[in-house]
C-alpha cells in the first residue's frame, strides 16, 4: 500500500489500511517498526485523529484497542 501518515506527519510503511463504519473501527498494519514505537504513536490521540494511506483518509479513530504481532508487522486496531 505504501506510506501511512499520521496527523502530525509521522510516516510509516503499511500494507493494510481498512477503515470501517459499522462498527467504527480501523485496522492498519505497520511494517519495519518496533512494537514500542507503534504502540506509543497509535495510542496518542493527537497522532491518530487523522490518518492517511494509499489516497484514503480516516478521521476520528482515536481509541487504541489492540496491537498484534503478524510476522514482521504489527496490526493495530483503533476505534472511534
Amino acid at each position: 500500500m505504501g506510506k501511512l501518515i499520521t496527523a502530525t506527519g509521522k510516516m510509516f510503511e503499511s500494507d493494510y489500511f481498512v477503515p470501517m463504519q459499522d462498527p467504527p473501527v480501523l485496522f492498519v498494519r505497520i511494517l519495519n517498526q518496533d512494537e514500542n514505537t507503534v504502540r506509543t504513536v497509535f495510542s496518542d490521540k493527537s497522532e491518530t485523529s487523522c490518518l492517511t494511506c494509499g489516497g484514503r483518509t480516516a478521521f476520528g479513530y482515536t481509541n487504541f484497542q489492540s496491537i498484534l504481532k503478524e510476522g514482521d508487522a504489527f496490526k493495530v486496531m483503533l476505534s472511534k
